[in-house]
């Protein structure tokens, strides 16, 4: 009697990209999942702990996280948080920029991404030093400045998604970035990384960000590097025997870490991450039983 079923072995096939920045350094993905330690240079942050005052506190705590395993640097002076008001170019540029310098100063050799919605801060941040631009909006003019200054970008689903059930997440969402995606690579824009938008535009429906996370393999259809942000997110505030087990971004940190495990089992490329320590060790963790 087969008392246990026979499991056949999933071979999960690796693929690499090879993305040159600026200065001689290189974004190399795909050789395991990079952690992007979120760095976020306003007071408006959705996680009150992550809200960095001035450029002391910004570079102690870069310093901590890429000595706790981050592999990107990601800098933003925006909150993209429902309901956060929007600021104006200038008021995130004299944020952004300032920081921005600063880090490429003290740490000449870290990777450097730069997370805005605005072309205008994109241009500036790559002079400021930054080596990736980490677009979350959907503006077309970004894919000019990524041509122009030749750096990595990465395509963030952030379009809403309507109030009532969606039959088709996963393809709704991935119809939205093809199409985008069409047209920077129409536009010749060559070093791109996809973002399934945990989080944005997703309205009150948790399970819309349940099932990409589900799917996440899906997205290797574009034939392209991948990233994913959901730390601390509200989607977490899941309920458990009627009790919601996760109701502030505080509460936060095991359901970060879960869901992190299961890109890192997937071969996600990068995962953007508020606690770099803790997401490294459960990362490689995962990493060593594959």
């Amino acid at each position: 009697m087969l008392l246990c079923p026979v499991r056949a072995e999933i071979q999960l096939e690796m693929k690499s990209w090879r993305y040159e920045l600026p200065q001689g350094r290189v974004l190399c993905l795909g050789e395991r999942s990079l952690i992007m330690g979120i760095l976020n240079v306003t007071q408006d942050s959705f996680y009150s702990a992550s809200r960095i005052l001035d450029e002391k506190e910004l570079i102690s705590k870069a310093a901590k996280m890429l000595e706790d395993g981050a592999d990107i640097l990601d800098a933003g002076a925006l909150s993209t948080r429902p309901g956060a008001a929007r600021i104006e170019a200038e008021e995130e540029r004299v944020r952004i920029i300032p920081a921005l310098a600063a880090l490429r100063k003290e740490f000449p050799d870290a990777i450097i991404s730069a997370d805005t919605m605005k072309p205008e801060i994109a241009r500036d941040a790559a002079e400021a030093g930054a080596d990736i631009i980490n677009d979350v909006g959907d503006d077309p003019a970004m894919g000019e400045v990524a041509l122009k200054t030749g750096l990595p970008l990465v395509v963030t689903h952030c379009e809403d998604l309507p109030s009532s059930e969606c039959s088709d997440i996963v393809g709704s969402v991935m119809n939205n970035l093809s199409s985008r995606l069409s047209a920077l690579q129409r536009q010749g824009v060559k070093k791109l990384i996809v973002d399934p938008g945990i989080g944005f535009g997703k309205g009150k429906h948790g399970s819309y960000n349940m099932k990409l996370l589900k799917s996440i393999g899906s997205f290797r259809s574009f034939g392209l590097p991948i990233l994913v942000g959901h730390s601390r997110k509200s989607f977490l505030d899941i309920e458990y025997k009627g009790v919601r087990i996760a109701p502030e971004p505080e509460d936060r940190l095991p359901g970060t870490l879960a869901v992190s495990a299961l890109l890192a089992s997937n071969l996600v490329e990068i995962i953007r991450v508020h606690d770099v320590l803790e997401n490294a060790r459960a990362v490689r963790t995962t990493e060593a039983i594959l």
